[in-house]
């Protein structure tokens, strides 16, 4: 008897939790979807969102107000999952991510309604690759692209893509090339290049700016650039990171970063006030 009363009250508590989760979940999924950056669904596939949405789900079922570290591709990803969004927030989950793992990639997103966050590091596998990726997927529409928006040749426009599909796969777009090769080729004269994009004139409130530069320590990089923009007290919309051609290391030889970054304020001030802001991101870079 007693057996059976005690079934009964897990098969009860079990019915309780699911329409408990059940009247949650519509809620929590339709407003996490909603906002989603456009930037997010365009570049992260199916199957880890909804990972992240699973992530994003539970930690506001169970009030989790700490940043979750989700282990994902076989733990060559980590996911950082949110429910708070505040500025310096990037910085400190650098310095938590694992020490002795380099970053290959990183794509940082803030919801639009600025209170979650879904930030992506791609970590370097601890066991190599025996081959390496084959360059003939590169679409030779991008490349042409590429030739006549920035004036160079083609063989300097398949040299970048190929590094460029190594570290942003998927992402290879025609709106975004330009401004990355941009940046890449000023590098060529300078240790430090800071790239403002073209601003739309229907976008006041969002600046979107790209840094290369050529370092051994692409943690560091990120972290002091990340310092600098919480010094200037405005929000990191959306953020990627790549490294291009990456040397061992055990290597003398720098590596190429490039960081891009969309910025806005949430006072809705345009962002005249950053006039500065390039000198002292070279400057921060360089220390």
């Amino acid at each position: 008897m007693k057996t059976a009363n005690t079934q009964s009250h897990i098969r009860e508590l079990i019915e309780e939790i699911r329409a408990d989760i059940d009247f949650e979940l519509d809620d929590a999924v339709t407003e996490i979807v909603k906002n989603l950056p456009r930037e997010y669904f365009s570049t992260i596939d199916r199957v880890n969102q909804l990972t992240h949405l699973k992530a994003l789900v539970a930690s506001r079922i169970c009030s989790i107000d700490g940043e979750m570290f989700v282990p994902c591709d076989s733990g060559n990803q980590i996911a950082v999952i949110g429910r708070q969004n505040y500025r310096g927030q990037l910085a400190k989950i650098l310095d938590r991510l694992p020490t002795g793992r380099t970053i290959v990639r990183a794509n940082v997103f803030t919801s639009n309604s600025y209170d979650f966050i879904i930030d992506i590091f791609d970590l370097e596998p601890e066991t190599k690759p025996e081959t390496c990726k084959s360059h003939a997927s590169i679409d030779p529409t991008l490349v042409s692209t590429l030739v006549n928006e920035s004036n160079c040749s083609d063989k300097d426009a398949e040299r970048f893509m190929n590094s460029f599909a190594s570290f942003q796969p998927g992402e290879q777009t025609a709106t975004r090339l330009p401004q990355l090769y941009e940046a890449y080729r000023l590098l060529a004269g300078s240790p430090i290049v800071v790239h403002w994009w073209p601003v739309p004139e229907n976008i006041k409130e969002v600046r979107k700016f790209t840094i290369a530069t050529r370092h051994k320590e692409e943690k560091l990089v990120f972290r002091k650039a990340t310092k600098i923009l919480t010094e200037h007290e405005v929000d990191i919309l959306h953020a990627k990171m790549g490294v291009l051609n990456r040397f061992p290391a055990d290597s003398p030889e720098p590596q190429t970063i490039l960081l891009t970054f969309k910025l806005a304020e949430r006072e809705g001030d345009e962002l005249d006030r950053l006039g500065n802001l390039s000198e002292e991101l070279r400057v921060a870079i360089e220390r």
